[in-house]
């Protein structure tokens, strides 16, 4: 039984569990952090804090007339978030959010999930015009 207890505490001082890695990162524009032209695919993924079990990718597109833009950011979270998009019409704004769990899962840039909020606009917009 000693041998037995001994042998755990050994396995147990030697054992580290990896912590969830994650491409961690802020911008706005084609930059290192996302974008078409981004370099998020060469990015290496860093380790979150032992709390945290999901990756984040969050888009941001903004349409202020003459000027357009987009802005990314990447990280850890400790709990899972409901993927989607939401547009805010007033300040024409779009959000897109898709969480993940494993490493390095975090290097879409969002651009599904903004199609299909254009789409469900879109569609939207045509039901209420045949409706009218």
């Amino acid at each position: 039984m000693k041998i037995l207890i001994a042998t755990i505490l050994c396995i147990a001082a030697f054992y580290t569990a990896d912590a969830l890695k994650c491409l961690q990162c802020a911008g706005v524009g084609y930059n290192n952090c996302g974008g078409v032209k981004g370099n998020e695919k060469k990015m290496k993924a860093l380790e979150c804090e032992e709390d945290a079990n999901f990756c984040y990718t969050q888009r941001e597109d903004s349409d202020e007339g003459v000027v357009t833009y987009s802005a990314y950011s990447r990280g850890c979270l400790r709990q899972d978030m409901q993927n989607g998009c939401i547009f805010d019409d007033e300040k024409k704004v779009t959000l897109c959010l898709s969480t993940c769990g494993k490493d390095g899962c975090n290097r879409d840039n969002g651009v599904g999930a903004v199609s299909a909020v254009f789409s469900t606009v879109a569609l939207f917009a045509i039901v209420t015009v045949i409706l009218q």
